[in-house]
């Protein structure tokens, strides 16, 4: 592997991997279009790497060496700090950074739609820190929104909850992401029951839409599967009919 300076320019050109020749064990690498900083080092007797974050805001050459310093010197001590979460921020921080950061890319409604699932429904994460949230706290959580608000708001709430962390790993806040592995729930029928209890009467056509399609599919895939095997039915006949003309009479 390549090993040099890291700066914006070395960055701008990379491909693959550029371990920085200042800082043992800081490297940056290009994954797709993106490019994340990784610390690799040693921890009771085994190699590790992990990610720091993705090049850009707040993550440049600069940052990125100064934190890894920072990392190394907590494994000088004996204490790995990986084994938590590299933000010592609660979830609720780092969801306002979430969505101050999603402000542009976001059409106006459905910032407000995320910002009610994971300012509001998922407000008891809020004090907790990321590396303290695993798959059965998200689960809990999920559980009590679908008792609270209907299995629409559960799988919305989901959704959000795990582009949230998708988004967390690629700045280098956690490794992995606890909603990965939890359940969807049955929400077919549920979406106009929902857009009215809310009175959101605007959603509530194109939720009925979107049931009364599910439906007429469910219908007419059952009159094909019907049709299929009527039509296998009738070619068996057709086949022993054929043969049995074919063979000679007993008697």
């Amino acid at each position: 592997m390549a090993t040099g300076k890291l700066t914006i320019a070395a960055l701008n050109g990379l491909e693959g991997w550029l371990w920085d020749e200042k800082v043992c064990g800081l490297g940056a690498r290009k994954q797709r279009r993106r490019i994340f900083f990784y610390l690799r080092y040693r921890h009771q007797g085994r190699q590790q790497m992990h990610s720091i974050g993705r090049f850009g805001s707040p993550w440049t050459p600069d940052t990125a060496r100064a934190k890894a310093l920072e990392l190394l010197g907590i494994l000088s001590t004996g204490v790995d700090p990986f084994a938590q979460s590299l933000s010592g921020e609660t979830f609720g921080a780092e969801v306002d950074r979430y969505l101050d950061r999603k402000r542009g890319s976001l059409k106006p409604r459905s910032l407000v739609e995320v910002q009610h699932h994971l300012r509001k429904h998922a407000a008891p994460l809020h004090k907790l820190s990321l590396g303290d949230i695993d798959r059965r706290t998200i689960a809990v959580l999920l559980g009590q929104v679908e008792t609270a608000s209907g299995p629409f708001a559960r799988n919305r709430v989901r959704s959000s909850l795990s582009a949230f962390y998708t988004w967390a790993i690629q700045e280098g806040l956690t490794e992995t992401n606890p909603v990965s592995g939890t359940g969807k729930a049955d929400e077919k029928g549920q979406a106009v029951i929902v857009c009215w209890r809310n009175r959101n009467y605007a959603s509530c056509g194109t939720a009925l839409a979107m049931t009364v399609s599910a439906m007429l599919c469910d219908y007419f895939c059952s009159l094909a599967s019907g049709a299929l095997k009527l039509a296998s039915y009738n070619g068996a006949r057709s086949t022993l009919t054929a043969s049995q003309s074919c063979c000679p009479q007993k008697g």
